[in-house]
């Protein structure tokens, strides 16, 4: 296990503004390279937090390896300060180093492609902080596992199996970027209600999510949605998937 480095400001940013200098480091198998022009130009620093990439699923479905890397990487940083987990320093850092392997195989298909602007966001943030951190393919791990993570469950992840058994990414990009969903309650009792639903043999898709989070949304314009209960919420998302449906229109 070693410490987490994470890379310098005027790393990062000469790094994004000639990345078409660095791209052929990033695409090759190894990071020998790049971590050899890192450490030659003083770009890394080390901080006092351990990680050990070794227990992460690089070799499973993504559909499975998702589910398993979102529990293993919140559950071994889950004391991760706020201020490290919203830096993308830190997320870079540990890509470029002990979670290389990772990004290469779980974004391999983007790398082969060649796409500037796919390997880019392998690697790095561009589409700001917040949902950059649910973009990358490493942070949004840590931030899906805080925002599924159940403390009041002995089993503390029945949201991540709900969220994690299809489309992963593309649900995590549409839950962060509601406001209704940043209160852990709120988005609990969603998830309560679309298990609920899953129980009963119904097939929750992703549009599920989105009406789910439309009528939220509309509710929250009428009321303050904390101050109901876990319970009082998932009755009302039941209400709003009954008015709203659960198919994609035509």
């Amino acid at each position: 296990m070693s410490k987490i480095q994470y890379i310098t400001t005027e790393g990062l940013e000469t790094i994004k503004v000639n990345f078409p200098v660095y791209k052929p480091y990033f695409l090759e198998e190894s990071n020998d390279h790049l971590l050899g022009t890192l450490l030659q130009k003083n770009w890394l620093r080390q901080t006092n937090i351990e990680f050990d990439p070794s227990g992460m699923d690089i070799e499973s479905e993504s559909s499975v390896s998702d589910r398993k890397n979102l529990e293993y990487v919140y559950e071994k940083l889950k004391d991760l300060p706020a201020s490290y987990a919203s830096d993308e320093r830190f997320w870079v850092g540990l890509i470029v180093t002990d979670a290389w392997k990772y990004v290469k195989y779980r974004r391999k298909d983007e790398l082969l492609s060649g796409d500037n602007e796919k390997v880019k966001t392998s690697f790095l943030f561009s589409r700001g902080i917040k949902r950059s951190n649910y973009i990358n393919c490493l942070s949004r791990l840590w931030w899906a596992g805080k925002l599924c993570y159940d403390p009041d469950d002995n089993y503390h992840y029945k949201a991540a199996d709900l969220i994690c058994s299809s489309a992963f990414a593309s649900n995590m990009v549409l839950l962060s970027s509601s406001n209704v969903t940043a209160n852990k309650k709120v988005f609990l009792g969603l998830i309560d209600c679309l298990l609920k639903r899953q129980d009963s043999g119904e097939s929750i898709k992703r549009y599920h999510y989105v009406n789910a989070l439309r009528y939220l949304n509309s509710l929250g314009g009428s009321f303050l949605l904390d101050t109901f209960s876990r319970d009082e919420i998932a009755t009302m998302v039941d209400e709003g998937l009954k008015i709203y449906g659960t198919e994609q229109p035509n």
